[in-house]
């Protein structure tokens, strides 16, 4: 058996044993890529209504 150190020590040994094990394969879920089409725009959409409203705070802010 290993010996005892300081935890700190036994902490950084658990972790170097996790991290060293293979990960296991995980299957992603057809159902997230379904949703989206190829010409899924929720993205861009959402990020020009972001800036259209911090502009517009922006300016109500300098009135």
């Amino acid at each position: 058996m290993k010996k005892k150190g300081k935890p700190i020590a036994q902490i950084k040994l658990a972790s170097r044993t996790i991290f060293s094990l293979k990960p296991t394969k995980i299957k992603p879920s057809k159902k997230i890529y379904s949703r989206k089409g190829k010409n899924d725009l929720s993205g861009i959409l959402s990020y020009l209504v972001f800036h259209f409203q911090f502009t517009l705070n922006l300016i109500s802010l300098i009135l």
